[in-house]
């Protein structure tokens, strides 16, 4: 989950909350799909097993609740990228989830937001009046657009982050 090498006492135990949150998203995202479970005894039950290949529904579930952890870790507690890097992710994670969840952590701390994207994301809210500047979001914009950006790659193709 999330590494505490090198973590100072006073980070180590927010970090250690962070990672069993994201386990229980992790396995919070099958159950609030549908999308069932392999029949496999796991050694954790709250952290059934995501689908063993992509689906769209499984990678928006995926989204909501790890990206929002993600997110959270890095807009609202500014957590430095290697607080945020995951370690071993729990036997039996579907490879898809690791590649996908790999990749937002570092589009998360590559990404910035440009003036076109709060344009198209106040555009898909139905308001584009008294518009902030990129570089004037608050922490909650900024999350609300990266979720959308990352929400974008669930369609058919899960192989690349899309403006």
């Amino acid at each position: 989950m999330f590494s505490n090498r090198g973590a100072s006492p006073a980070l180590a135990s927010p970090s250690r909350k962070l990672a069993l949150l994201l386990r229980r998203f992790l396995g919070l995202a099958t159950l609030v799909t549908g999308l069932g479970l392999s029949g496999h005894a796991q050694a954790d039950p709250e952290s059934p097993e995501l689908p063993p290949t992509y689906t769209a529904p499984a990678c928006r579930s995926l989204v909501l609740d790890t990206g929002r952890m993600i997110a959270w870790a890095r807009w609202e507690k500014r957590f430095p990228l290697e607080k945020v890097r995951f370690d071993p992710y729990q036997e039996g994670t579907p490879s898809w989830v690791i590649q996908l969840v790999e990749r937002w952590v570092v589009d998360a701390y590559e990404w910035k937001a440009t003036d076109a994207q709060v344009l198209q994301w106040a555009s898909e809210l139905g308001n584009t009046q008294y518009l902030p500047r990129a570089n004037q979001l608050t922490a909650h914009e900024t999350i609300a657009i990266w979720m959308r950006r990352i929400a974008r790659q669930c369609g058919n193709d899960s192989t690349a982050l899309r403006d």
